[in-house]
């Protein structure tokens, strides 16, 4: 006597994934993103040897102000390369006819964004390099 053998396949049923955490919540129907804030933490402070910080501290303002200006120069040439551009399409030789006001603007913007040039260059004095250089002055000068 013949025996059949019957195998089947055992079918494992799938567990459901755990549900991933949503930044969305529902509320009131709707679903709502949180509001992050980061905040930042305190800068790290600037580490000068004595002798030599009164020399990497000027350097640094001198930088910035240099920064500054140098942005404020580029930003008066990019105005009065746009306001010569459209003087240029509006009318016939426009921008040969409104040079002096495209130039007045495009200075005007520079003065404008490096007006605080002279003040950051002010606040790098501090009294004490202030009273050394006047020394140093009058010592090279012959004074006492």
């Amino acid at each position: 006597m013949e025996t059949a053998t019957v195998t089947r396949s055992a079918t494992v049923p799938e567990t459901p994934a755990a549900p991933q955490a949503s930044p969305l919540r529902l509320w009131g129907g709707n679903y709502v993103k949180p509001i992050v804030v980061k905040l930042k933490g305190k800068k790290k402070k600037r580490k000068y040897s004595g002798s030599l910080k009164p020399m990497q501290k000027g350097m640094r303002t001198s930088t910035k102000a240099s920064d500054k200006f140098l942005n404020a120069l580029s930003a008066g040439l990019t105005k009065y390369r746009k306001r010569q551009d459209r003087s240029s399409r509006k009318k016939k030789d426009g921008a040969l006819k409104d040079w002096v006001r495209n130039t007045a603007s495009g200075l005007g913007t520079t003065l404008r964004k490096s007006s605080k040039v002279p003040s950051i260059w002010a606040k790098s004095m501090t009294r004490r390099q202030t009273r050394r250089g006047v020394r140093f002055a009058r010592f090279l000068m012959g004074g006492r």
